[in-house]
Parts: C-alpha cells; structure tokens; sequence
C-alpha cells in the first residue's frame, strides 16, 4: 500500500491508518502513565502507614506517662514524694519539656508531654497542667470541699505550668516545667520556699 512519509521515522499509509513504526512508542508511553498511576497510589498510602507508626509510638509513650502517673500516685498516698526523682525519671522517659530551658517561662515544645497539657477548672483554681494531673488534683479539692470548706473557699494560685529550668540551677528541669506542680496561696499569700516551714491551714 502506498504511504507517505514526514520524517524518516513517521510514515503514514494513505488510507489514514496509524503511523507506520509507533507501535513501540505508544508502549513506552503506556509503561510512563503506568508508572506515574503506580507512584501517585503508592505514596499517599506509604504516608499513610508512616503516619500511623508514628502516631502509635507516641500513644505507646503516653500510655507509659499516664501509667506512671497512676502508680506514683498509689505509692504516694500520704503525698510525700521525691520531686528530684519524679523529675529524673520524666526527662529520662520523654526528654525536656523544650531543648532551650532558660530562666524565664516559655511554652513547651515536646510533643508527647504537649499533646497531654490541659487548661482546666479544678474546683477553687484554673490550671495548666498534665492531664493526669489535673484529675488528681480535682480529687485533692473534692475533698477539701468536703472536709475543709472554709480553707477552700481561701484557695488561690500562683500558677502551674512554667517551662524554664528550677532558679539558680541552669540544667535542672523544674516540675512546673511538666506540668506536674501548682503553686498554691491562701488569702493571697504565697509559702515561702526553702524556710522549712507550711502555711497552717
């Protein structure tokens, strides 16, 4: 049959048909859109299970905190704890609050201990603290109003949640610093640290 050429690769026959010689170019082709098919189905789905082996790790290291919380707070019933050793085993566990501790108040930056940060009601204060601490703090004031009505009614704060290393010590991570500790006065005024003495109340 007769055929007409444009170039010495592209021939067409002059009853229209497809060109003669491309039968190897439309397979590349197919194989190029295959390919790109292929990639844009995977990498959403290679993300997505990234994502989610992340988000387990950090729900693992959040159950693991709260845990922890919980048995400290059935072995420290008469509320005798080691704050240095409470602190210790935090930063062992999650880090720092934030890298970059400095005298002053800063927001915290880790995201396992952040995604448990709440501001909350907890009875005679609002505070800023770690969840599971907030629950047991709420119990705490439960029973103050039960059995101490009028000091509770005398119950205010000085703050929660600080992040900045314990004054006086760069390095030393302070429990505000995690959420963990609250400052409490009664009628305005604030305990003195370090005088070895506690309000009468």
């Amino acid at each position: 049959m007769p055929r007409k050429c444009y170039t010495n690769t592209h021939c067409t026959a002059l009853d229209g048909n497809r060109p003669i010689g491309s039968k190897g170019i439309d397979l590349k082709t197919n194989v190029l859109v295959l390919l790109a098919i292929l990639v844009a189905i995977t990498a959403p789905v290679g993300w997505y299970f990234a994502q989610n082996a992340l988000q387990q790790a950090q729900n693992s290291q959040i159950a693991q905190l709260r845990a922890d919380l919980d048995e400290l707070a059935r072995k420290n019933r008469d509320l005798t704890i080691d704050m240095n050793a409470l602190t210790q085993r935090f930063q062992g566990l999650f880090g720092v609050p934030r890298p970059d501790l400095g005298e002053t108040c800063q927001p915290m930056t880790n995201p396992l201990l952040k995604a448990l940060v709440k501001t909350e009601n907890v009875g005679p204060i609002r505070v800023t603290m770690l969840e599971p601490a907030i629950l047991s703090l709420r119990q705490v004031f439960r029973n103050v109003k039960i059995f101490e009505p009028e000091l509770y009614a005398r119950i205010n704060t000085a703050g929660s949640l600080c992040v900045r290393h314990i004054r006086g010590r760069p390095g030393s991570v302070s429990t505000h610093a995690y959420g963990l500790s609250v400052d409490l006065n009664i009628d305005g005024k604030l305990d003195t640290l370090g005088d070895g003495k506690t309000q009468l109340g």
